[in-house]
């Protein structure tokens, strides 16, 4: 019978694994416990335990190397607050002889101490989280106002407290403008979103403004157009290309809202990540900054590109248009490729190509 003492666990993991009372690990922890450790990617299904979070977890502590840093080096994702609660506590416990800081973060009355443990010796916060996309903002524009602009406030007051030095706040070059006065549109078109989204970003974008002249906590806001790539959350209503590019894989038809001639600006994961990093060491004077690829497509287009690369029959639903959405958004990134030394790799063709290649590996 396997033994944990098999896994070859460094002195300070074993002696956690033995006061636990460990000794056979679960076929999910044999099974894991070598691919991980080679440094594949994992997906397991199964039920949600700490069983399977040790299964993840003792092939990373293996290798675990002291850093002085304050960065979260892993992040373990559960769904409910009462998992939340155990898993914290069990990863504490096999951590408990190593240099190791586990914190537990769901959310409720006392969300600000929790921002504030988090933040701790962090001194670039980078604000990607929004609880919603255009179509759930208008729908509940209270709730829109509440878990993100109010959330986003409370973040910032405890930011202010943890002493970080800058944020960066992914905002939204497609709707913060409205519709466009012209195209491309740059970073000085006047600003009249017609989304609750829009509106909502927009705020936030005041609210930083503020906290700069208020409490000197630096800032720098990147517009994002329309982003796609690799390892888009499928489940939330956003993010054309992810979803059509699913949808073809299972022979399934897809939805196309109004004529297919509405133009957006689409630009790949990668390129929007090399540009957060750059933004990381700006000590330039601007704050805000449109990042997008420059040029703009139409459904259309990008259902062509999907049909040339796919190479499937395409099956369509046409549903009418929607007044949220505006006609034509392309952004003018002169800006950030001057200030930034930064500039899109992937054209439209290779991005598509490269999220189609990552569906026939899933």
């Amino acid at each position: 019978m396997s033994t944990f003492e098999q896994f070859n666990l460094p002195k300070s993991l074993q002696k956690a694994v033995d006061l636990l009372g460990l000794i056979n690990p679960t076929p999910i922890q044999i099974k894991s416990f070598p691919v991980i450790l080679s440094g594949r990617d994992v997906m397991g299904i199964a039920q949600t335990g700490t069983g399977k979070t040790f299964a993840y977890l003792l092939p990373i502590l293996k290798q675990w190397k002291f850093q002085d840093t304050e960065t979260p080096r892993v992040v373990i994702i559960v769904p409910t607050r009462e998992l939340v609660v155990q898993v914290a506590e069990e990863v504490q416990k096999l951590t408990q002889f190593m240099s190791v800081r586990t914190i537990g973060v769901f959310g409720g009355v006392n969300i600000n101490t929790q921002k504030k443990a988090v933040l701790q010796g962090i001194d670039i916060l980078i604000h990607v989280a929004w609880t919603t996309v255009p179509k759930d903002a208008s729908e509940n524009p209270a709730f829109d106002i509440q878990s993100n602009l109010e959330g986003g406030v409370n973040l910032l007051s405890a930011a202010v407290s943890a002493g970080v030095k800058k944020v960066i706040f992914i905002s939204t070059g497609g709707t913060v403008y409205g519709i466009p006065k012209y195209i491309p549109i740059d970073e000085n078109h006047p600003l009249n979103p017609i989304s609750a989204y829009g509106i909502s970003k927009m705020a936030f974008e005041r609210y930083l403004h503020f906290f700069y002249n208020d409490r000197n906590l630096d800032y720098c806001v990147l517009r994002v157009s329309n982003a796609y790539g690799t390892r888009q959350n499928l489940f939330k209503n956003q993010g054309v290309i992810g979803h059509w590019l699913q949808k073809i894989k299972n022979n399934e038809k897809l939805t196309l809202i109004g004529d297919g001639e509405q133009v957006r600006d689409y630009i790949y994961a990668t390129d929007v990540a090399s540009a957060i990093a750059k933004s990381i060491d700006y000590l330039g004077s601007e704050k805000i900054f449109n990042l997008g690829y420059g040029k703009g497509n139409s459904l259309n287009e990008i259902l062509k590109v999907c049909q040339e690369i796919t190479q499937k029959e395409i099956q369509l639903v046409r549903l009418p248009s929607r007044n949220i959405d505006v006609n034509v958004n392309v952004l003018d990134n002169q800006l950030i490729q001057r200030e930034l030394n930064w500039k899109p790799e992937l054209d439209l063709n290779q991005g598509i190509q490269k999220v189609w290649d990552w569906f026939q590996e899933i």
